[in-house]
């Protein structure tokens, strides 16, 4: 947890992927709680959640 991502043209290079299939696996790990964005700095991997 806290840990940043690399950016978006990092994780296209290392995965060969577009920048839309890295977009929409963040945007989908967001709706799972699983990462967080704070504008301006980046993403970040969230703290686990004690609620599941």
């Amino acid at each position: 947890p806290g840990d940043k991502l690399p950016s978006t043209s990092e994780l296209c290079h290392q995965h060969g992927v577009s920048a839309i299939v890295v977009r929409q696996a963040i945007n989908a790990l967001k709706i799972e709680g699983l990462l967080e964005g704070v504008g301006g700095v980046g993403v970040f991997v969230a703290e686990r959640s004690t609620s599941h």
